[in-house]
């Protein structure tokens, strides 16, 4: 529907202007994917909440999975949230990005049998192998836009020279055997901004040099929680794409809090989300995707199970893993000015028509 992009610059100036905003010059979408995490408001309703990540233009959606949580004992698979994707999301012409965590964070997360073999032994390699055969046979109906190895893998290998040549090993071999698997597929690991600014940048320079994308997890914050200015989007994506500008950049986990605790609002956690449309369009031929984290709130119950798998009970951090949504929570969940303001920018875009 390119014939209408220019009407849609023109509604939207408008619509910015009834709301105070001032209107700019904006880039179409193009090729750029627009990804949310969709999770459900109080009700529960799977469905209403996909409809509202859709009516903002979504094109892909994150299916993320603990190794361990796939294979509980060698050979024994567990893959029902790939065969419901299989049966859901090729019906509304939604592709996934699949992520595969042998590492998350900064825990290991391989089956138990495993968890003393290094990355680089062949064991560990082959079974990872047979664990994307399987994958693969549950999703043969998805239109798969990538394939991630790992969220935020630059946590937990460190500063270890031993850990980061036997991790890069193993990927360099599994993403060989995917590809091959599953001719056309992409493929990436997920690493930090931190990782890639800090003392980990020269081990994910050889780590990515066996990366078809560049996977990022971000969300701009102090050390002690509080968010940073949201202006600091743009040099955030001017140091990624100047660090790698043969290759396309994907904000796999990219957000912003609204709470107070924080010192944000929901007028900071919106203007997140207009300087991530400024940056991306003038970024608009080298990052490929930003997936927005996420759609709601998170309940207590949430924070709880949260706060027990990251080891972190500190009220600053729940208080942030609970106000990222674009919507609130309770009820059938009520749109923040953040999901008002993402709408708004990927329709002057072209997206969501």
């Amino acid at each position: 529907m390119r014939f209408y992009v220019s009407l849609a610059v023109v509604l939207a100036a408008v619509v910015w202007g009834q709301a105070g905003f001032a209107a700019q010059k904006v880039v179409p979408r193009g090729n750029r994917i627009l990804a949310v995490d969709v999770g459900t408001a109080e009700d529960n309703d799977y469905n209403a909440a996909f409809a509202k990540a859709k009516a903002v233009g979504m094109q892909d959606i994150g299916l993320s999975q603990d190794w361990s949580d796939i294979e509980s004992s060698p050979g024994n698979y567990n893959g029902q949230w790939f065969t419901i994707a299989n049966s859901y999301y090729p019906k509304s012409s939604t592709a996934v990005t699949v992520t595969l965590r042998p590492i998350h964070n900064w825990r290991k997360m391989v089956p138990a049998d495993l968890m003393d073999v290094r990355f680089s032994d062949p064991r560990m390699i082959t079974r990872f192998e047979k664990l994307l055969d399987f994958v693969f046979t549950q999703m043969p109906d998805t239109k798969l836009d990538a394939l991630v190895i790992g969220s935020e893998l630059d946590v937990y290998l460190g500063k270890d020279p031993a850990l980061w040549k036997d991790f890069t090993t193993f990927y360099k071999a599994v993403g060989a055997y995917a590809r091959k698997k599953h001719p056309g597929l992409r493929i990436a690991a997920e690493s930090t901004l931190k990782g890639f600014t800090g003392s980990a940048r020269v081990y994910l320079k050889d780590l990515n040099r066996n990366s078809d994308l560049i996977g990022v997890s971000h969300y701009p914050l102090d050390d002690g929680f509080a968010v940073q200015d949201p202006k600091v989007v743009g040099g955030i994506f001017d140091k990624l794409v100047a660090a790698y500008p043969d290759k396309k950049i994907c904000f796999y986990q990219w957000g912003y809090p609204s709470s107070t605790l924080l010192n944000s609002s929901e007028e900071k956690q919106a203007q997140f989300i207009r300087e991530t449309f400024k940056a991306w369009d003038r970024h608009a031929s080298h990052v490929l995707l930003v997936d927005f984290t996420w759609l709601h709130d998170l309940p207590d119950s949430a924070l709880d199970q949260n706060a027990k798998y990251f080891g972190l009970s500190d009220p600053r951090f729940l208080a942030f893993l609970q106000t990222l949504g674009l919507r609130t929570y309770q009820g059938s969940g009520k749109d923040k000015e953040s999901y008002r303001v993402l709408k708004a920018e990927a329709y002057a875009r072209g997206w969501g028509r």
